[in-house]
């Protein structure tokens, strides 16, 4: 369940799980963020087609703040067909220019990880001060992708 935001904006301070349908619920409160949240559905169906079981949400899409820039994910690649997906979508490996061709296609930005790494898991629980605060875990079972009938690009 996600709880409410501090005074900060940001969430309270610790890994919260949440379900597709309550994370657009939570976060997709105008048409600016459901618009980040249709980009956000096609790479994560990308990613569970190829075996992605869970994701962290984070970045300034998981607070308060009204007009986010994007959303920024950490995917846990543990059992991921990687070569499959390096053919397919070379773009979720490509970090050139700060992610740019993640965020033009997914309004994300994708940051790869497995369950034995915790540097993008320890870095997403801070702010740019140093502040603590909270992150969002999915399970992608949750996740059905067919809110419209959306197809990966």
């Amino acid at each position: 369940m996600i709880p409410g935001f501090n005074k900060q904006g940001l969430l309270t301070q610790g890994v919260h799980y949440s379900n597709w349908e309550e994370f657009k619920t939570v976060f997709g409160f105008n048409a600016h963020r459901l618009q980040l949240i249709e980009g956000l559905a096609k790479g994560l169906t990308v990613l569970k087609k190829f075996g992605c079981k869970s994701v962290y949400l984070d970045g300034s899409f998981t607070t308060s703040k009204i007009y986010p820039g994007d959303v920024d994910v950490c995917f846990d690649n543990t059992g991921m067909d990687w070569k499959k997906l390096k053919q397919d979508y070379p773009e979720f490996f490509d970090v050139k220019n700060g992610t740019k061709i993640q965020k033009e296609k997914y309004s994300t930005h994708f940051f790869s990880c497995n369950a034995f790494e915790t540097y993008f898991l320890d870095f997403f629980q801070f702010d740019r001060e140093g502040n603590p605060k909270g992150i969002v875990k999915m399970y992608l079972s949750s996740f059905n992708g067919n809110d419209k009938k959306r197809e990966a690009i």
